[in-house]
């Protein structure tokens, strides 16, 4: 009987759900929120992002395609981690502004947040560089997940298997902050920030 949306887009899209789901709790519209994302390979998907160089095809080294699913529970209040940042994020019009614009979007973030851990959307394409960049000039000292290496390109799925692997590496470590960013093959970017404990999911 709860509020259903779906929200489209590339990898980015995984990212605006949480950002969506968080804005439902923080208005009161809800007190979980269920966030979830999945990726069924066809064959059309497959040839169009192998002819522009993104996944592996036999004569590349780019990302491999996979399947997968992925879930979350967000809670209006949380002892565990919480996402204390969301970016709304850009779709950019080149390749080429990906890098500035996902700059602008790890400079509104890591205002005043104390990270030291990132959860990379490398994947082993040629986008993976704008934000090898952008890491380097924020946070060059943070440890770097890059889940994608073992779990391979499922868009929207791997930003949230991302989410996921940043709340496993905070429970273990117990203290600090993680960046979670996502580039997708539309040249779409977001990011968000997870904390340990707190009061909000």
């Amino acid at each position: 009987q709860g509020e259903v949306l779906t929200l489209v887009g590339d990898a980015a899209a995984g990212l605006a759900a949480v950002r969506t789901g968080c804005e439902l709790l923080a208005a009161g519209e809800a007190d979980f929120c269920l966030v979830t994302a999945a990726q069924e390979i066809d064959w059309v998907t497959c040839e169009a992002y192998s002819r522009w160089g993104l996944i592996r095809d036999g004569s590349n080294h780019a990302s491999v395609f996979s399947e997968g699913a992925a879930a979350i529970v967000l809670a209006r209040e949380s002892s565990n981690c919480r996402v204390s940042a969301t970016h709304s994020g850009y779709s950019c019009p080149t390749e080429k502004d990906i890098e500035e614009r996902l700059d602008t979007v790890l400079k509104d973030l890591l205002q005043g947040s104390h990270v030291d851990l990132s959860v990379s959307c490398a994947s082993g394409t040629r986008l993976d560089l704008a934000e090898k960049h952008c890491l380097a000039r924020h946070l060059p000292t943070a440890r770097v997940l890059t889940p994608k290496t073992v779990l391979g390109e499922s868009l929207a799925c791997s930003s949230m298997q991302q989410v996921i692997a940043g709340v496993l590496a905070l429970r273990e470590s117990g203290s600090g902050g993680a960046l979670v960013t996502a580039i997708g093959y539309n040249r779409q970017v977001a990011g968000l920030i997870l904390t340990h404990g707190g009061r909000r999911g």
